[in-house]
């Protein structure tokens, strides 16, 4: 995009249309022109905006708002997600339409606020903000605020698979986490605050690492399932030959059942007792339990699992796809279905709290025939 390019952004306060234009290479300036505007005029004493006299879009937002925290504490909807929502709000869409009303919100609108975001952003996070406009108009109808709910456009977007890793990629992380524990991480510290927020405790590589990668390989779990982990929710159970962990965590995306886990997650588990001397309480998390801040706790496992993908070179996979924690817990159940003898896909996605449709759509969809040769040459 030329530098001389000016981006106009519309922005609606108190019935009135204001408009600002930005010199820019993107979009993202002439938003935050945008918002600054909209709360300077905002902080002007002007009439109540419940005095209006048709709904507006901060309205309806305000409303959608409070319908979603309502669900969040029936357990409907994360928290998670509700802040996420919150924040697109208060960051791209407010800012744009202020306390236009929501009578004169079109399709156009919503066309041409779906070609600016496209701009620089993904077409998953577009169709996201997208959701979110509907989400507001279709409240509003129901509520009987709107009486017509403009058309929205749809974005289509292709789901696209997490790169799971295979058996000599798996061993090779878990050799290069080893041989790593204690050494500084090779950014500076000062990007490290700056644009990961880690502290300086936080920059050599933990232990905890390894341990991580072994559970998610052999304990189908989530890496969000890694912050609330405690001692309290392993139970390490002995079945005549077999023994494997019962892990029973709090519910997560609508499954509560517990997890049962393979047998090399037992030798993990023990191994982490030894280490810590058998000092734990129940309480007590299982991984960087010195860290209150479970979410930083995951980032610190996080960015220090992106070194030991950048030192392998497996940070993508022969298709190209971005490699994360998340890809662990896909190895896990890739391994099931290519090792494993019989494998029954609801049990498999039962155990992994996930449904039988999610292991056909993302984890299986990298599986190939001849990986399964024995199985597709067998004879009755």
């Amino acid at each position: 995009m030329a530098a001389s390019q000016f981006w106009q952004v519309r922005c609606w306060v108190h019935g009135k249309s204001y408009r600002r234009s930005t010199r820019s290479k993107s979009l993202r300036v002439a938003q935050e022109s945008a918002k600054q505007l909209y709360e300077s005029l905002l902080s002007r004493p002007r009439e109540l905006l419940d005095n209006a006299p048709t709904i507006t879009w901060l309205q309806a937002a305000e409303h959608l708002l409070i319908h979603e925290q309502a669900r969040v504490r029936r357990g409907e909807f994360s928290l998670g997600s509700w802040q996420v929502l919150r924040n697109r709000l208060i960051k791209t869409l407010n800012p744009l339409w202020g306390t236009r009303p929501l009578d004169r919100l079109g399709t156009r609108d919503v066309m041409e606020l779906v070609h600016q975001l496209s701009r620089y952003l993904t077409p998953t996070t577009v169709h996201q903000h997208v959701v979110i406009v509907r989400k507001v108009l279709s409240l509003a109808k129901q509520m009987e605020l709107l009486s017509v709910v403009p058309e929205v456009p749809s974005i289509k977007v292709k789901g696209q698979s997490r790169g799971a890793f295979k058996p000599y990629e798996y061993w090779c992380l878990l050799r290069e986490s080893r041989r790593l524990v204690g050494q500084e991480h090779p950014t500076s510290q000062s990007e490290l605050r700056q644009h990961m927020r880690l502290r300086q405790a936080d920059t050599k590589m933990p232990v905890d690492l390894s341990w991580a990668i072994r559970l998610l390989v052999n304990g189908f779990m989530r890496p969000s399932d890694l912050k609330y982990l405690k001692h309290q929710h392993v139970e390490v159970v002995l079945s005549g030959a077999r023994s494997f962990l019962r892990l029973t965590l709090p519910e997560t995306k609508g499954h509560g059942t517990p997890i049962v886990t393979m047998s090399a997650a037992v030798h993990v588990y023990r191994h982490i007792l030894s280490q810590r001397q058998n000092t734990s309480s129940p309480s007590d998390y299982l991984l960087l339990p010195n860290i209150s801040d479970r979410d930083h706790a995951l980032k610190v496992l996080g960015v220090h699992f992106n070194w030991v993908l950048q030192n392998t070179g497996l940070k993508r996979s022969p298709t190209g796809t971005m490699r994360s924690l998340y890809s662990l817990r896909h190895s896990a159940i890739t391994f099931r279905l290519l090792y494993g003898s019989g494998i029954d896909l609801l049990t498999l996605a039962r155990n992994a709290r996930t449904s039988v449709q999610m292991i056909e759509r993302h984890y299986a969809s990298t599986l190939q025939a001849e990986q399964n040769i024995a199985m597709l040459h067998s004879r009755r």
